[in-house]
């Protein structure tokens, strides 16, 4: 990154512009958004509920399955992966 790049004012807001948000990006997904501010952007996508296939779970579990990629450009540290690495195992777990 350049010497003096600020991402934050006096004040503590962020500088790198407004926030935009679209719902429903994606036709086959139960829900999907897109966020974007400065250069963060995100997207996300819901499939479900579904009920759980070949496993032995009581009427009131709930079984959440989540994915994460980052784009491997993202980021200063190159990986061969996008995902299954350490960091976004990581990500996974929250």
């Amino acid at each position: 990154m350049a010497g003096n790049f600020e991402l934050l004012s006096e004040q503590g807001l962020r500088l790198d512009g407004h926030i935009k948000c679209k719902l429903g990006v994606f036709e086959q997904p139960d829900g999907s958004a897109y966020m974007e501010q400065g250069n963060t952007k995100v997207l996300a996508a819901v499939y479900g509920p579904h009920e759980a296939k070949g496993m032995k779970t009581e009427t009131n579990d709930v079984i959440i399955n989540c994915q994460y990629s980052q784009a491997t450009f993202a980021t200063a540290e190159r990986k061969n992966r996008p995902r299954g690495d350490r960091k976004s195992l990581e990500f996974k777990m929250y």
